[in-house]
This record gives structure tokens, C-alpha cells and sequence, in this order.
């Protein structure tokens, strides 16, 4: 996907928005990229440990998840906002080479890419922490509209198929 330094934020915020019913929200000092209704809004900006999801419901922004790649960040952010018609995964379910860690304050999946370079994503405040993770950790290498197509399916192909349907 892309770097931070090469985000075409008006091209992403417009894919967000074509898809949610969301509007972008437009530039902000301290975002990547912003959309929202009125009522909710979600943004990524730089910052923790890399990158940070925020949201708000009638409030100020607030972290709710991180990531330390942009392109976790982003697919995060796609998993958790676009519709769904795709079954529910297990931890038993997890991407190769994934390891889940559920904790009182929040969940984060860690793993290393074809490259040997460390991820790691951390969820607090999203609603269904461990499901989000289980599905980003089967999507890790896909790109936004190949999430999209696996949202979209009711058996969850090519990428959120359950391991029982696919034996």
C-alpha cells in the first residue's frame, strides 16, 4: 500500500466514503486521513508507536486502536468500518505465524512479514477487539479493495474463510 510520507489522503478518504456513507472530512494538521456523519468519525494520524485509529460519537477524537505500519492502520480501519457479509472467525482461525494476545485492557496480534519485519497491532476501544484481529491477521498482505471483496461474500473468500469451511 503506502508509506505515511506518500499517503494520498483525498484518494483514501474518498474510497472510505464511497464505501460507508461517510464523508471525507478534509484536511487536519494532525491526521492522515478523517471521515465521519455528523455523528461518528474515524481518522488515522501518526503517533504511539507508529500509527493510531481514532474515533468519535458526539465527541472529541480518541485513540481506539494503533499499529506500527500505516498499511495495518489502514486495513484495520477497512475491517472495522465496511459492511460485512462474511462469517465470523475463531482464534483457531488465525494467518500463519500470528500470535494473539487478549488482555483486560485490550487485544494486539504480532507477526513478522516475508521480510522479517515485525507488526504489531493493538485494539482498546472497537467493539468485537478479538474478531478484528483474527480477520487482519488473514488479511496482513491484501490490499483495501481485496478486503472489500472478501467483506462482501457470504462465505468470506478468498481471504476470511473460516478454516472448517475451507477443509
Amino acid at each position: 500500500m503506502t508509506g505515511a510520507a506518500h499517503v494520498d489522503r483525498p484518494a483514501l478518504e474518498r474510497w472510505f466514503a464511497e464505501r460507508t456513507g461517510f464523508h471525507p472530512l478534509g484536511p487536519r494538521d494532525d491526521v492522515l486521513l478523517a471521515f465521519g456523519d455528523g455523528e461518528t468519525s474515524y481518522a488515522v494520524r501518526a503517533g504511539g508507536e507508529g500509527f493510531e485509529l481514532l474515533r468519535a460519537s458526539h465527541s472529541s477524537l480518541r485513540p481506539v486502536a494503533g499499529a506500527t505500519h500505516l498499511d495495518d492502520a489502514l486495513r484495520l480501519l477497512a475491517l472495522a468500518v465496511l459492511p460485512s457479509r462474511a462469517p465470523q472467525l475463531r482464534p483457531d482461525d488465525l494467518g500463519p505465524g500470528v500470535t494473539l494476545d487478549l488482555g483486560q485492557d485490550g487485544a494486539g496480534a504480532a507477526w513478522s512479514d516475508a521480510a522479517g519485519e515485525h507488526h504489531r497491532v493493538r485494539v482498546g476501544a472497537l467493539g468485537q477487539r478479538e474478531q478484528l484481529l483474527v480477520r487482519l491477521s488473514r488479511c496482513a498482505q491484501a490490499s483495501l479493495p481485496e478486503i472489500e471483496r472478501s467483506l462482501a461474500t457470504p462465505d468470506g473468500a478468498p481471504l476470511l474463510v473460516p478454516r472448517a469451511a475451507a477443509s
